[in-house]
């Protein structure tokens, strides 16, 4: 991979200025804009134009990160520990689920017959539909944890494509 090299040499403040406007009018190549892209990400220069610069291209947290020291600076990769968190809660809220459903089942062989719930506040005592509704419940709670899961895929998959993309 080889390095572009700067074509404007090292800019003063009004030259970069000069140059971001042009960025903002749409009137630099694109060539040129990956050129600024560079300028902007590591230039010290810190003007109005230059933080509005950097935050439209998305180099306001970089910025503060590269004045970081490298043991306090995060790394760009997806947070692994942040997704087996999801997945845990979603294991943990199908488990208690899950529980109820045992428990329920294990206290009507104890002898207790009657089987009650409420549902938008009736009394329902019908043993199998509520064992149906129950039923429901847990298979749309699987089914909104699968979304859930499938979405932080997708997010941790368009931010490792969109940092693939900066480097």
């Amino acid at each position: 991979m080889t390095k572009r090299r700067n074509p404007y040499g090292k800019l003063d403040a009004d030259e970069l200025e000069e140059l971001i406007e042009c960025y903002f009018n749409c009137s630099l190549s694109e060539d040129d804009e990956m050129s600024l892209r560079k300028i902007i990400s590591a230039t010290r220069i810190d003007t109005p134009a230059v933080r509005e610069a950097k935050a439209v291209m998305g180099f306001a947290s970089a910025a503060r990160r590269a004045d970081m020291p490298a043991s306090t600076s995060r790394s760009r990769k997806p947070n692994i520990k942040t997704r087996l968190r999801y997945i845990a809660a979603v294991a943990a809220i199908l488990l208690a689920g899950t529980g109820l459903y045992l428990s329920q089942l294990s206290s009507d062989r104890q002898g207790q017959e009657e089987c009650v719930a409420y549902v938008n506040g009736q009394r329902i005592d019908n043993k199998e539909a509520i064992m149906q509704m129950m039923k429901v419940d847990l298979l749309t709670m699987q089914t909104g944890a699968d979304n859930v899961i499938d979405k932080i895929d997708s997010d941790f998959s368009a931010i490792r494509e969109a940092l693939g993309e900066l480097n």
